[in-house]
């Protein structure tokens, strides 16, 4: 991890504290509310959000020019998403940022049979082969219902490095490589399990 990686994960993982020891409900449910709001659109474009993003961010993630810098995708997608996925689950006893639950293997937590494994596998793929980071996000928005729909958690400081280096050509690679094995070590565990159990 660079010096920039790691002020964008530690940034998620304050904000996602921030809202989840907030003992004022009413703002968390609003602030999440909001988040929610700003899922498939771009940086900039929801002034309610924008002090959910940019209050306490570091000012190396600022962007300059006149579109979103890699850093603030990184940092929007991912507590958008959050909010997405929270949705209808208590923060404080069911937050669905889990540390160590990466994408891969979240996703792999989706299938749940030979039947299930062919649709999660088209969606992912089709995630991994995004062209651009908005791209990436559309795909993210279904995966993420998905999770949300069968209680599967994620880690989002994860997420929001890999949605950094997917954004840069000579790492994308890498971050899909990770995807990848992580995905095929949890589906492949869940096979030779059921074949166990069937014996």
């Amino acid at each position: 991890m660079t010096d920039t990686s790691k002020l964008i994960v530690a940034n998620i993982k304050k904000k996602i504290a921030v809202l989840k020891n907030n003992s004022h409900d009413g703002t968390v449910k609003a602030d999440m509310a909001n988040l929610r709001k700003g899922v498939g659109k771009k940086p900039g474009e929801l002034p309610q959000i924008w002090g959910l993003i940019y209050e306490d961010l570091p000012e190396e993630l600022f962007g300059k020019g006149e579109k979103a810098s890699k850093e603030e995708w990184a940092i929007y997608i991912p507590l958008t998403m959050f909010a997405l996925h929270q949705q209808g689950s208590d923060i404080k006893t069911n937050c669905m940022h889990e540390e160590g639950k990466y994408l891969g293997y979240a996703v792999g937590d989706l299938v749940r049979d030979k039947q299930s494994l062919k649709r999660i596998k088209n969606r992912f793929d089709a995630l991994v082969t995004s062209q651009s980071v908005k791209e990436l996000s559309n795909h993210l928005r279904g995966i993420i219902q998905l999770m949300k729909a069968e209680g599967v958690h994620l880690d989002y400081g994860s997420l929001a490095n890999d949605i950094y280096w997917f954004q840069i050509p000579s790492k994308k690679n890498n971050v899909t490589l990770q995807w990848a094995r992580q995905f095929y070590l949890t589906t492949n565990k869940k096979e030779r399990e059921e074949e166990e159990n069937g014996k």
